[in-house]
């Protein structure tokens, strides 16, 4: 596949028409000598693009129908650059085109576009390339998100886990220690109360035992 000029971006599309357009194809040919060209509906192109060029008049008929450009020379020139803007696509896969190419064939296709010449088909399925390899450049960082988040969920349930099974062991412990205070609680209110009868009964025997005490036990008996 022909690779891609840094300069086939940068051209200025419009300057180039009028030159096209204000030279004849015969003083365009004789400066150098051209590679081997091969003609496909009246249009000259290298031959790596013949088959590329028949699929596109095939499906769209002729781009250039309604386009301003009006040489044949400059028109296949653009034939060139739209079908080598479709090899490149052919040769890559979404991975394996960046989002920079991406641009530069928009901005290219766009400025072709507006000589009206008919590629909106392949400025769409640019712009719709672009937005896939962001998406896919999106999902690989979504992934590596999803992936820490991951762990952070993991790492938080075990947490919680470990939480969970020591609050049941101290629900446990605090049951205990509540029973062991209610028998308490139980047991001291028993125990007070039989204090209390305790002293009622003590008040009570030292009344009879006083009135004996160091006296008489048959004191005022008699």
């Amino acid at each position: 596949m022909v690779g891609h000029q840094s300069s086939l971006f940068s051209l200025d599309l419009t300057k180039m028409v009028n030159m096209w357009d204000n030279e004849g194809d015969d003083e365009v040919n004789s400066i150098g000598q051209s590679p081997p060209m091969e003609t496909v509906e009246g249009y000259q192109v290298k031959p790596e693009y013949v088959p590329i060029l028949r699929k596109v008049f095939t499906k769209y008929g002729d781009v250039f129908k309604n386009s301003l450009v009006s040489t044949m020379t400059f028109r296949s020139m653009l034939l060139e650059m739209i079908c080598h803007m479709i090899s490149d696509l052919l040769d890559k896969n979404l991975d394996r085109i960046s989002e920079n190419e991406l641009h530069n064939m928009i901005a290219l296709a766009n400025e072709i576009k507006n000589m009206k010449v008919n590629i909106e088909w392949l400025h769409i399925r640019l712009e719709e390339i672009l937005e896939a390899r962001q998406n896919l450049k999106q999902s690989g960082k979504l992934k590596e998100k999803k992936d820490s988040n991951k762990k952070v969920i993991e790492t938080v349930k075990r947490e919680l886990e470990e939480c969970e099974a020591k609050k049941k062991a101290l629900t446990a412990m605090l049951q205990s220690i509540c029973d062991k205070e209610t028998a308490c609680k139980e047991t001291l209110a028993i125990a007070e109360d039989e204090s209390i009868k305790i002293d009622e009964t003590v008040t009570y025997a030292k009344t009879k035992v006083r009135r004996f005490f160091k006296c008489s036990l048959v004191d005022g008996l008699l």
